[in-house]
């Protein structure tokens, strides 16, 4: 074999062997094993809180607070409206609790605002009892009108009145919105007196003695006149008192008195 045949062999033989290296280091690699996430955690839904709400009471600065509460998320926001709905005022607890809720300054905006609108309530309120009684002691041509006033009451609540808790309950809301709507309660309470049973004997009700119907007192006509003078120049004509004489008077000639 000539040495150029024999160099030719040689380089055949080596590129053999080296293509069957190449290819037993191709058989020798292994493939990564490839990693396989696992969701170890549980399929829980995310928690939807209720929105806080409380009711609307229909006072401007006092539901301004209550909307607050609410949109501050405070769980406890209604019962804490409701309590000061009660008497106007919160208890040291429930101050303590808007600090742990809101903070110290925020709370104390809260509790000034709500102190603020009793205040202006209370100074309402006030008002329109006054302006009440005084119409009262008017109608019924009273001479003190916190005495008229409560002798009013008084009337209302006897059974003799013919009002049902129902009615005084109706008659309340109307009182405590003043104005025409508590005359007009005034006014019924005043026909509801001055229009009794002529056969029984109406008390004074400006003089704060009981309404009774067991007991009869004589009026003669004479005793009626005298005394009918002195109630018309002192009450008036048309005054309960002057009512008062004329049933009893009635009472009295039904009687053949």
């Amino acid at each position: 074999m000539t040495p150029e045949l024999q160099a030719q062999a040689d380089a055949a033989k080596a590129k053999a062997a080296e293509d069957k290296n190449k290819t037993t280091e191709k058989k020798a690699v292994v493939e990564p094993v490839k990693k396989v996430e696992v969701d170890n955690t549980l399929d829980v839904k995310p928690e939807v809180k209720t929105p806080v709400t409380v009711k609307p009471v229909g006072n401007t600065s006092i539901d301004s607070v209550g909307k607050l509460l609410a949109d501050k998320g405070l769980e406890n926001a209604q019962s804490i409206m409701d309590e000061f709905s009660k008497d106007g005022t919160l208890s040291i607890n429930t101050q303590a609790a808007l600090v742990d809720g809101l903070g110290e300054s925020v709370a104390n905006l809260v509790v000034n605002q709500l102190n603020s609108a009793a205040e202006t309530l209370t100074a309402q309120r006030t008002a329109l009892a006054s302006e009440n009684a005084e119409y009262a002691n008017k109608k019924f041509n009273g001479k003190d009108v916190e005495t008229t006033w409560a002798q009013m009451k008084e009337f209302a609540q006897s059974e003799e009145s013919g009002l049902t808790t129902d009615d005084r309950k109706a008659m309340n809301k109307l009182l405590a919105k003043g104005g025409l709507q508590a005359q007009l309660v005034i006014d019924k309470i005043h026909s509801i007196y001055t229009n009794l049973d002529t056969t029984s004997t109406p008390a004074d009700l400006l003089s704060g003695d009981v309404y009774s119907t067991g007991t009869f007192e004589v009026l003669t006509k004479s005793e009626y006149t005298a005394q009918m003078n002195k109630v018309v120049a002192e009450f008036g004509y048309d005054s309960p008192q002057a009512k008062e004489l004329r049933n009893k008077r009635e009472a009295s000639r039904q009687r053949g008195l």
